[in-house]
């Protein structure tokens, strides 16, 4: 059955779209305050379809691009990637876009960064208005992060700034994946990605290509998707032998995030 084809009541659909993002209803549910126990109860038709401003929750994060490719409402098409975006986006975006090539100021120390990237990351999961919240951050700590990479004196000092750099490229791209600037989403995602390679740390390797393949399946690209999951997985399982447990996660996406 296909979502996008087939006639199919709103828990169908809700349950086929879940699954292809990954999500357990457990996740789902979590996600949008409710109980995985209430999504089996909308999936199976024992409870009735939820008010819009669930429904709206739903498709984000599903990242649902048409609303009636969740409700079935064919007669009702709503692109949800239209608007002007969240007040805060313009600054978002300006951060993205500014490279600091010379300045007074200094940068923080990387671990300080570091700490309040745990902050926002704990601020994503647990704000009522997650996208205010991280939104506010994210511009102070995209500059000062890019200082921190450019004022590392040595090579093990911008390798762990540039992989600060990416995780807060990562929690950036959950800011701007609904927004309606796909143009800034990619840069997001790309500059992600290219800071993790530089910073060589697998972590922030393994986050930034799992949103970059995340990025790929939104647009549709599922062999580009295909190819950065893959090549990514191929360079970490090399390091595998290696391992040694690995530090806490302490930043960057669980699997429930998407």
């Amino acid at each position: 059955m296909d979502p996008y084809a087939d006639s199919l009541a709103f828990g169908q659909r809700l349950q086929l779209l879940r699954t292809r993002r990954g999500l357990t209803r457990d996740q789902l549910g979590g996600l949008v305050g409710r109980s995985g126990s209430w999504v089996k109860g909308v999936e199976t038709g024992r409870l009735k379809t939820p008010k819009l401003d669930v429904v709206l929750a739903l498709a984000e994060v599903l990242r649902i691009r048409d609303l009636s490719d969740l409700t079935g409402d064919q007669s009702l098409h709503v692109d949800l990637f239209v608007g002007p975006g969240h007040p805060r986006l313009a600054a978002v975006k300006e951060a993205v876009d500014a490279y600091p090539v010379a300045t007074d100021q200094e940068a923080p120390l990387t671990g300080h960064i570091r700490a309040r990237l745990a902050s926002a990351w704990s601020a994503r999961h647990s704000a009522a208005n997650h996208r205010e919240a991280i939104g506010g951050l994210l511009p102070e700590l995209i500059r000062d992060a890019q200082l921190a990479v450019r004022q590392a004196d040595t090579g093990p000092a911008r390798r762990r700034a540039q992989a600060v750099l990416s995780e807060i490229y990562s929690l950036a791209q959950f800011f701007v994946a609904y927004q309606p600037d796909a143009a800034l989403l990619w840069r997001v995602a790309e500059r992600g990605l290219i800071a993790a390679q530089e910073s060589e740390d697998p972590h922030a390797i393994g986050v930034a290509a799992w949103l970059t393949t995340q990025a790929h399946r939104d647009a549709a690209h599922f062999d580009a998707a295909d190819a950065v999951n893959l090549e990514t997985l191929r360079y970490l399982e090399r390091l595998l032998e290696d391992a040694t447990g690995g530090r806490v996660q302490e930043s960057g996406p669980p699997a429930a995030c998407v």
